[in-house]
């Protein structure tokens, strides 16, 4: 995907950010975006902690919606699910809450937690209401070096 970002931070501690993205590779070939909120919730005075919440939503094009949530006529006929055509919209809005802490000079661990509730079209295909959830939730965590070169 190839595509513009744009990013804003207001007073060290809120994040606005709007992105948009082409797919060229990636078999859709469409429009998509998302608009992301974000604030910094707490810190330590030596910024080797902190924590954050965010909530985030995302908007597709039609040739996306068909090739990840929609349902041809030859994959009804071999699946045996009804064909499903979703439109272009909101695909889902989600909540998350993050941290970071610095535990030793050039290592980090971060982690995050995160709910995601599927929209409109997306949530009505049956490929979401028979095999899955319009609710995922997800959690997770990295452990990271840091170079500084001086």
């Amino acid at each position: 995907e190839l595509g513009l970002f744009a990013k804003a931070t207001v007073a060290e501690k809120y994040t606005v950010r709007i992105r948009i993205l082409h797919g060229i590779v990636s078999g859709h070939e469409a429009l998509t975006g998302d608009a992301s909120v974000g604030a910094l919730i707490y810190q330590t005075r030596e910024r080797d902690f902190s924590a954050f919440v965010g909530a985030k939503t995302t908007f597709i094009g039609s040739k996306y919606a068909q090739k990840f949530f929609g349902i041809n006529s030859e994959q009804s006929v071999i699946s045996g699910i009804e064909t499903y055509d979703p439109g272009a919209g909101l695909r889902d809005i989600n909540l998350n809450f993050g941290t970071y802490w610095k535990f030793k000079n050039n290592w980090s661990l971060n982690s995050f937690a995160e709910y995601s509730r599927a929209l409109g079209s997306t949530a009505h295909s049956p490929l979401v209401s028979t095999f899955g959830s319009p609710n995922q939730f997800k959690i997770g965590f990295n452990v990271s070096y840091t170079f500084y070169y001086d």
